[in-house]
């Protein structure tokens, strides 16, 4: 029997489930009723790298990428370098680079290992309510709003499968009437370091089809926090909007431009 069918006869009928499926990366994907605080599943990925000694259970860094995400960085500080570390202690998971990681010996023990990687997960990223700035929240509402006008159905914290069979994750998946909209956000606090992680993450997603669109909308309320190199990368890879300009963006997710 295949990882992925010894993964869904052991969960396919736990409570705390919502679904099980191959992952690119050649894990299974285990998505959970657990939230993250931007409303996105946390995912719990299943891998067998040696069944002998056990099953790997992991986030893939996804829980601390949902921090850096909002400039919430979990090592900036001892108090929160003290919370991550308790965070994931109380459940006996621990930390390789920025994964979450929890061991199980055998399959039978999978179900115990999802709750407890998945409520480690949960309480790392709680981290996000410790910003010291309310000028990101004020962007991604403004955003939102914006998004949220159009009408369309829409998804936040998408996860769009890149080029290199790796999961990247959005701020918003729009879908409009022609194409769908792929968004991400670039706020101007710290946003020399964010225009570089959103780059990345454009160019690990790679190029698009026909039916649809990326967008980086990014805060121009202090445009003197940007490079210009930094936002000529960025319409390299993306159509550049400033969320002043709530009508343009509007009009290109309902693909009327």
């Amino acid at each position: 029997m295949g990882l992925l069918e010894d993964v869904s006869r052991a969960m396919s009928e736990h409570p705390l489930v919502r679904g099980i499926d191959h992952s690119p990366r050649g894990s299974v994907r285990i998505q959970t009723a657990f939230l993250y605080p931007d409303g996105g599943a946390i995912d719990v990925f299943v891998t067998e790298d040696n069944p002998e000694e056990g099953y790997c259970l992991t986030d893939f860094g996804q829980s601390v990428e949902t921090l850096l995400d909002v400039q919430v960085r979990p090592w900036e500080s001892a108090a929160r370098k003290r919370y991550l570390r308790a965070a994931i202690e109380n459940y006996g998971v621990v930390q390789d680079g920025a994964a979450l990681e929890y061991t199980v010996a055998s399959i039978d023990h999978l179900s115990d290992g999802v709750i407890r990687l998945g409520q480690a997960c949960l309480r790392v990223s709680d981290l996000i309510f410790t910003r010291r700035t309310q000028q990101p929240r004020s962007f991604r509402t403004q955003l939102r709003s914006i998004v949220e006008g159009t009408g369309l159905d829409y998804e936040p914290g998408f996860k769009v499968k890149g080029q290199y069979d790796k999961l990247v994750r959005i701020d918003y998946r729009v879908l409009g009437h022609h194409r769908e909209s792929l968004v991400l956000t670039l706020a101007s606090k710290t946003a020399n370091d964010r225009a570089a992680r959103v780059f990345a993450k454009w160019y690990d997603i790679g190029p698009l089809a026909d039916t649809e669109q990326a967008l980086t909308i990014y805060d121009d309320s202090n445009v003197n926090a940007y490079r210009e190199e930094d936002l000529r990368r960025l319409e390299d890879k993306s159509i550049l909007l400033p969320v002043s300009k709530p009508d343009a963006i509007q009009e290109r997710l309902l693909n009327a431009a």
